[in-house]
């Protein structure tokens, strides 16, 4: 079952009265297309997202950083643009209990899957464009990504734990991993404590603590990166000195 789209709407801080029928698109999984042969799935309009995000991120950069050079411009854009921070701002904005999905994915759990709703993301950037045009989409995104920007900007080449481990799964296994709260505890009237374990295909990969539910995830990823890297080395293969005796890493 899926929220109504007004909730996104007000999510968005968008009129109420917007036109959703693109919206709608945006929103439906390929799986619910193809078992609902008069709908339509966002596969098109992530496309046009897709392009309208970069376009109105790289405009962004070269505005607020007139020093920088190309190379360092060009990491963070593809560091903002990339699956992982989509998809945290998907996660942020609730966008899976949107979605429509076949009868199948939810049954596999596609509504979880964090690369749908960066997908589904882009989706609603480009039927936005079209529905409100570019001036809206600018102020958007740049109010949706703000918080990002200047962590992104201010570590190119090792940004926040999450987006790193989401960038691994992504290029060695083409998904993202899936975070989990175990508990959230309170501490006190103000405090509360969560609880995050991160999982690939099942396999927990780390778990952390913190404050809020974003730095927990934070320290789980941490973790699993700190596993990755130990487990890599015990799997390195011994390399030859230059008597010939095998050395171990």
């Amino acid at each position: 079952m899926h929220r109504p789209l007004q909730d996104l709407l007000a999510g968005l801080t968008l009129p109420l009265d917007t036109d959703v029928r693109l919206l709608e698109q945006a929103v439906t999984h390929p799986s619910y297309a193809a078992e609902h042969p008069d709908r339509h799935h966002y596969e098109r309009l992530e496309f046009l997202g897709d392009a309208v995000l970069k376009q109105l991120v790289a405009e962004w950069l070269y505005e607020t950083y007139p020093e920088d050079a190309e190379g360092l411009l060009s990491k963070v854009l593809h560091r903002m643009v990339s699956n992982a921070v989509l998809a945290e701002v998907a996660a942020g904005l609730d966008l899976a209990s949107y979605m429509r999905f076949g009868r199948g994915e939810e049954r596999t759990g596609g509504r979880e899957r964090p690369s749908s709703a960066a997908s589904a993301f882009e989706a609603v950037v480009g039927a936005l464009q079209l529905t409100l045009g570019p001036g809206a989409v600018r102020v958007l995104v740049r109010r949706l990504l703000a918080d990002r920007l200047e962590i992104i900007h201010g570590a190119p080449d090792a940004d926040n734990p999450k987006v790193v481990l989401a960038e691994w799964c992504q290029r060695r296994h083409g998904c993202l991993p899936e975070y989990q709260t175990l508990q959230e505890v309170m501490v006190s009237a103000s405090q509360h404590m969560f609880e995050v374990e991160v999982r690939l295909h099942g396999r927990v990969l780390g778990r952390g603590e913190g404050g809020s539910r974003r730095a927990a995830e934070q320290a789980a990823a941490r973790r699993a990166l700190e596993g990755l890297d130990r487990s890599q080395a015990q799997r390195r293969p011994p390399r030859r000195t230059r008597t010939g005796r095998l050395q171990t890493p």
